[in-house]
Formats: C-alpha cells, structure tokens, sequence
C-alpha cells in the first residue's frame, strides 16, 4: 500500500499469508503490523487503513487480536493532534472494524 507498486506488494503480502510456513512466522507478522502503526498511522492514515483493511481480508483472526493495540493507536495519534474525536481517523477505524465482521 506504500509503495509504488501497490499490487506488487500486495501480492507479496498474500504469498507469504498463504504459505504453509506463515503459522511460523505470526510473531513476526505482528510485529510488523505493530511496526506499520506506530510509523504510519498519524501521517499515512488513509494508507494504512487500506492496507489494514486489506490484511483483515486475508489474516481476520489476527487483525481482531490486535484491534485493541490499534483502537489505542488511534487515541494516541488524536491526543497528539490535540483533539478529542478525530474523523478521519474515526471514520477509517469503523470501516476496519465493519470488514471485521463481515
């Protein structure tokens, strides 16, 4: 999603979800999440949304398990924007949570 060739990198993303080895490699996995929110999240949010919208597409399970880390992310970045409610990040954290139901 942040690179330039974003179907690229997606596919890449996908290849290494579906391999047979990725249970080995879920620790990892979540840490770069991690890593991507902590880094992205204020600056690129539309980005990073769709990227984690995209992941939630493929790994659900996981991007539930870490949906608290990025509900508190997301309270961070508008206490440091110094704003109570911000909407576009709201508006984006609604829209990761709905393709987490579905």
């Amino acid at each position: 999603i942040f690179h330039s060739q974003r179907s690229v990198a997606i596919g890449v993303i996908k290849t290494i979800i579906s391999s047979p080895l990725f249970s080995q490699l879920t620790l990892e996995f979540k840490g770069a999440v991690l890593n991507v929110t902590e880094k992205h999240m204020g600056l690129n949010t539309i980005n990073y949304f769709q990227l984690m919208i995209c992941l939630a597409k493929f790994v659900p399970e996981i991007i539930k398990e870490m949906l608290e880390k990025i509900k508190s992310k997301v309270a961070n970045v508008e206490r440091l924007r110094g704003v109570g409610y911000d909407k576009s990040l709201r508006l984006h954290l609604e829209k990761l949570e709905n393709t987490l139901q579905s």
